[in-house]
């Protein structure tokens, strides 16, 4: 049985132009690609386009002896299928890009060798899945299977990214020889003018860039990266309130300079922080996120963001039209071709005027703008009439450990998650704040009579579990079995890697059973930051 590796390169990268072409360990990436992936005598060839951008690229394969294939620019599957033209059907064929330079030859054919054993179509090995490195990632099918998805699908996103059909029709079966190792939080691709500076200390100092093994990398790179925390931020989403504007009881800082945003945001990213909530109504909060992510973070983060109206545009004859405008601005401000999640900043949006708020999102979504669409809800009654809309698939909640006003809404939670798919993020974990300060000020303007009974409570948690207050709070709401995600936000990146490293505690086996029963009962007016006095 024959084997071919088929590496794709191009020079035009949006994200960063002509990084194929950049050096690493004394090789142009796409070169140091190639010849890690053949260096144990696997037949690759690098296919590339036939545009004059790629001119240079090509030269540089010619004069390193790597067999070369030039085919059509934007039609990406196309040119990997006339890449393995001369091949028979039954080829084994491994899809690498030449941006991710680490695989070599040795992993390939491990990865090879599960594919032949377990009698598969298709198997992917990257990221927390494999236990290695998002980067160390690489493709096996076979040379019919690409050739049917050139023949068969239209879809602009099967034809840019080659093997989405076959995985569709096959499922993804992931490589996990290397899942014991946990290194899905290291990153090793090269998207990036960060990516590409972090790479290339990681190869500084390395004899033999070509051989060097993959578990030898893992360890260098291991030892190169700052990680917050061994575990994945499964269920951290950065909340971005604070980066438009000043926000929160406790906010001391005020509203950060882009520069910190910035910094902010990589530090998440960096992180492997999977979710980042918006607004439309935070100020300048999702221009910032947009002009950060364009700059070369695009895919490694879902952006959620809401749709606000003040009750003029509510009472406008022409609300479809406004919701419409709405949408555009926030593609426009995230800089990005779809809205990953759109939610209703309002539960009574979804039904006003015969739901055609809702119904405008619907359409949206049915034109691929919009591929998530949800409801940001204030109480239970809300949850319970959002839930009879089965299009509802993502809904955000405010919930912390002295919130008690959720018992029927969870069970019904629970219930619809087990005949649909359902997203729940909360937010408010330290009510906004609240649960975090001391001053007996503060909660008198939350309508809280017992100030001392409440420090007596959060007290006794921190004695209890002996550890930070914040932690503990954030582990009451990430252990319940029908949260996603919590949203928590920041000022600074030194209090986002504090809540980072805090979800190393949150995400333990930890009995609230017994203290359960001595939260204090709060006003409802407590629970509900929008009656607070200022």
């Amino acid at each position: 049985m024959s084997i071919v590796v088929v590496i794709q390169a191009r020079t035009n990268s949006s994200r960063l132009p002509a990084k194929v072409l950049l050096p690493i360990g004394g090789f142009s990436l796409a070169i140091l690609a190639a010849k890690r992936a053949s260096n144990t005598g696997l037949d690759v060839i690098v296919a590339t386009s036939v545009e004059n951008s790629d001119d240079l690229l090509s030269s540089y394969l010619k004069c390193n002896s790597i067999n070369l294939f030039r085919g059509s620019l934007n039609d990406t599957l196309n040119r990997f299928t006339c890449a393995i033209d001369g091949y028979e059907d039954d080829t084994i064929v491994v899809r690498l890009t030449a941006d991710n330079v680490c695989p070599d030859g040795k992993l390939i054919e491990e990865v090879i060798e599960t594919f032949i054993s377990e009698n598969l179509n298709y198997i992917y090995c990257n990221g927390s899945e494999s236990g290695l490195p998002y980067g160390m990632s690489l493709e096996v099918t076979k040379a019919k299977f690409i050739r049917e998805a050139n023949r068969n699908t239209v879809s602009s996103f099967d034809r840019e990214h080659v093997t989405p059909y076959i995985y569709n029709k096959f499922g993804k079966v992931p490589f996990t020889n290397y899942s014991n190792l946990e290194m899905g939080k290291l990153n090793c691709t090269v998207d990036n003018l960060n990516d590409y500076l972090s790479l290339s200390k990681v190869f500084q100092n390395i004899d033999d860039p070509l051989n060097i093994s993959c578990l030898e990398l893992c360890k260098l790179l291991d030892s190169n990266t700052e990680i917050v925390t061994r575990l994945l931020p499964v269920k951290f989403v950065l909340g971005t309130a604070q980066l438009g504007m000043n926000y929160g009881i406790n906010n001391l800082s005020g509203k950060p300079t882009v520069d910190v945003a910035n910094d902010i945001l990589l530090k998440a990213l960096e992180n492997k922080v999977s979710n980042i909530d918006t607004a439309s109504m935070y100020g300048n909060s999702e221009s910032i996120i947009g002009n950060f992510v364009a700059s070369g973070w695009q895919g490694r983060t879902e952006i959620i963001t809401k749709l606000f109206l003040s009750q003029d545009e509510l009472a406008s004859n022409d609300v479809a039209l406004v919701v419409e405008n709405k949408i555009y601005k926030s593609l426009l401000n995230l800089r990005n071709s779809a809205l990953d999640v759109l939610l209703l900043h309002r539960a009574d949006y979804i039904s006003i005027k015969d739901s055609i708020i809702w119904n405008s999102l619907l359409e949206f979504k049915k034109i691929g703008l919009i591929k998530v669409i949800g409801v940001s809800i204030q109480n239970e009654s809300e949850l319970i009439e959002v839930l009879k809309f089965d299009t509802v698939e993502h809904i955000q909640l405010p919930f912390n450990i002295m919130d008690w006003r959720w018992k029927q809404g969870i069970e019904l939670i629970r219930d619809t998650k087990k005949i649909r798919k359902l997203t729940i993020h909360c937010r408010s974990a330290f009510l906004q704040g609240l649960l975090l300060s001391n001053d007996e000020l503060k909660w008198t303007n939350a309508h809280v009579t017992d100030f001392s009974e409440i420090m007596l409570f959060l007290s006794l948690l921190t004695k209890k579990f002996n550890a930070p207050l914040k932690d503990i709070l954030l582990s009451y709401v990430t252990q319940k079995d029908w949260v996603d995600g919590v949203v928590v936000g920041v000022e600074t990146s030194e209090q986002l890697i504090e809540n980072l490293n805090s979800l190393a505690f949150s995400e333990g086996d930890i009995d609230f059973n017994d203290v359960e029963k001595l939260i204090p009962v709060l006003d409802f007016k407590t629970l509900d930051p929008s009656k607070w006095h200022s």
